[in-house]
């Protein structure tokens, strides 16, 4: 392996690992060295995934502006970051992930979409926001059961189990 490509793998490395950890400096440093920001690791995650998947928002945000990451890049289960960040109930990352064209049709390799995640999690305000991006409630994942099956069976769980039920019927 040559120097070049050893510095490469190892900014891609580090890109990885500090997306995950939430280190925004070592995030920018490793992003002048990458030639891409699509680099994923054994699961397939990206750092566009990590940012979502652990809250890193501030990475997030630098990512997603640098116009160089696949907003809809999958992991090897077929998530996105649109996923993550709403199983997480981030509003915020779901907002810039959206406007950046994230899209909340994509499904898991289980048939779920972004909002299934949200109301398995009991997120209103991303459930909110998906319904408002034109995201189905009804679509049934690969067992037949919905957004609002799952609502239904969860709705004794708590309050925002069944505030989740409410704005899908």
């Amino acid at each position: 392996m040559t120097n070049s490509a050893t510095r490469k793998m190892q900014a891609e490395i580090q890109l990885l690992r500090s997306a995950k950890r939430g280190d925004f400096d070592r995030v920018r440093r490793a992003m002048r060295d990458c030639k891409t920001l699509n680099c994923r690791d054994q699961n397939g995650y990206t750092a566009l995934h990590w940012a979502a998947a652990e809250g890193h928002r501030d990475i997030l945000r630098v990512l997603l502006n640098s116009g160089r990451v696949n907003v809809n890049a999958k992991t090897k289960s077929g998530a996105t970051a649109l996923h993550w960040a709403a199983g997480q109930g981030s509003a915020e990352a779901v907002k810039q992930l959206l406007a950046q064209k994230a899209s909340p049709k994509i499904q898991d390799e289980q048939g779920e979409t972004a909002l299934f995640w949200g109301c398995t999690n009991a997120h209103p305000p991303i459930v909110s926001l998906l319904l408002a991006a034109k995201s189905n409630p009804s679509h049934p994942d690969r067992d037949g059961c919905s957004a609002i099956d799952v609502a239904q069976a969860n709705k004794g769980q708590s309050q925002k189990h069944s505030k989740v039920l409410k704005m899908l019927v």
